[in-house]
């Protein structure tokens, strides 16, 4: 594992595993999931349905606090 990838995975709060899930395929599913997060909350932001997901709201942040049957 490259030594910067592993520094950004380690101050962005992650437990980077050593054996188990590379850190190429950690830094694409953490890319997916802010993508999906990101639409989600335009989604919610046009008043559109969203089926399957819990958002949360506190001030002028709304966040996905729960995504079921993707």
């Amino acid at each position: 594992m490259g030594t910067l990838l592993k520094s950004k995975f380690e101050h962005q709060g992650y437990a980077v595993i050593k054996q188990g899930i590379e850190p190429e395929l950690l830094s694409h599913l953490q890319q997916h999931a802010q993508s999906l997060l990101r639409d989600t909350k335009e989604l919610a932001m046009q008043g559109r349905g969203l089926m399957h997901i819990a958002l949360s709201q506190y001030k002028d942040d709304s966040s996905v606090s729960r995504i079921n049957n993707l």
